[in-house]
């Protein structure tokens, strides 16, 4: 079962800072995550 997938989506991160000031690299947000597959990531 060898099959490849093209790439349809492909994020930047984009640095945020948190509550607390903690520094995080967000990928997605609430918009993109209906099209992400859970299982895949």
């Amino acid at each position: 079962m060898s099959q490849n997938t093209p790439v349809k989506l492909k994020l930047q991160r984009q640095p945020v800072t948190e509550g607390a000031g903690v520094r995080l690299n967000r990928l997605f947000g609430h918009a993109e995550a209906p099209t992400l597959d859970p299982f895949l990531l």
